[in-house]
């Protein structure tokens, strides 16, 4: 959850630049971008908890399945957002308080985080697989490298 909320950090900081609607912007977005991770991680926890399960019997079949599963929700999820992002905009902007100062801002943010939300499910899924397979240095590693990177 630090290494989401450092996204949000580095993007204010770099926004900041292009003045005080864009920092708003940002802000109105923000109740999405959370559902986003809100979704992402709910459905990591539970890929975590049917896998750890899973492993812990030696069941590696189901193992595989658990993982399987991890492709179709990101379709499913990221879908949902992109559609939602391509014809639903405004009047989720509107619902989260956006101006009309401040909307075509909102409305560029939105897009863009809405076309990385399967990416950002898919890779809070894929930690929460590992970490229930035992692995919790590499999912760390990923996530810190991804704020660097950001």
């Amino acid at each position: 959850m630090i290494t989401m909320a450092l996204y949000n950090i580095v993007d204010t900081f770099w926004v900041a630049r292009l003045g005080y609607q864009a920092i708003a912007a940002l802000t109105i977005a923000l109740p999405y971008h959370i559902l986003i991770i809100a979704i992402g991680v709910g459905t990591g926890i539970g890929i975590s908890a049917l896998n750890s399960r899973r492993f812990g019997e030696g069941n590696i079949e189901a193992t595989n399945h658990v993982a399987g599963q991890i492709f179709p929700l990101t379709v499913f999820f990221g879908s949902i957002f992109l559609m939602s992002a391509v014809f639903f905009t405004r009047p989720i902007l509107t619902i989260c308080g956006a101006t009309p100062d401040i909307m075509d801002y909102a409305t560029q943010y939105l897009v863009i985080i809405s076309f990385g939300a399967p990416f950002l499910i898919f890779s809070i899924m894929a930690n929460g697989l590992l970490r229930g397979s035992g692995d919790a240095v590499r999912p760390m590693i990923f996530m810190i490298t991804a704020s660097v990177t950001n």
